[in-house]
């Protein structure tokens, strides 16, 4: 996680959670410490609530696209690796 390997695991901390207006999908502002993130990548998101006893708090997500966060747009990437910040669109 240290060398920011983009072959390794993939780790990813999701800043904060937007709700997109269909109310179904969420666009995560995330760093990518680890790994390559990727659109279609299926993803386990983990919940404030979750612990290794007891997974209630995560659930399998899809990945729906990548973006670079701009100040009044977003800018979708098609690039795979890793990213200092990143937006994703999960669904």
């Amino acid at each position: 996680m240290k060398a920011c390997d983009p072959n390794g695991p993939l780790l990813v901390h999701v800043v904060k959670l937007y709700s997109a207006l269909d109310g179904a999908t969420f666009h995560a502002l995330a760093r990518v410490y680890s790994g390559t993130l990727k659109k279609g990548n299926r993803v386990r998101v983990l919940g404030e609530a979750y612990t290794l006893d007891d997974e209630e708090d995560a659930a399998d997500r899809d990945v729906l696209g990548l973006a670079l966060p701009e100040v009044c747009m977003y800018v979708c990437v098609w690039l795979e690796g890793v990213f200092v910040i990143v937006l994703v669109f999960i669904y």
